[in-house]
């Protein structure tokens, strides 16, 4: 358990150290992990979007996610408007984790 701990605490550190939003989706769509780069980017607190499902914030976004996990393949350079002026490319990739 510890071992796990620790892992747990390395990828939390290095998610909110790269200068990228990061946002990390269930496959039932609940947001599971939104990092600080991804508040600034989307002005949304990680208090208020960790937990609930992706759509209640982004329909296209929504939908373009679970397309993945549905389909098990990565999008690349995905146009995404989240906010009037606001324009961003989204890269994502389904990350399948088995015991």
């Amino acid at each position: 358990m510890k071992h796990c701990d620790s892992l747990n605490s390395f990828l939390e550190t290095l998610l909110d150290t790269v200068n990228e939003a990061i946002t990390v989706v269930t496959k039932e769509g609940t947001v599971s992990h939104w990092n600080s780069v991804a508040q600034d980017t989307y002005s949304i607190s990680q208090q208020n979007i960790i937990g609930k499902h992706i759509a209640n914030f982004f329909e296209q976004e929504a939908l373009a996610t679970l397309k993945i996990l549905d389909e098990g393949r990565p999008v690349r350079q995905s146009h995404h408007s989240p906010r009037p002026g606001t324009h961003v490319l989204m890269n994502a990739s389904p990350v399948i984790y088995m015991r």
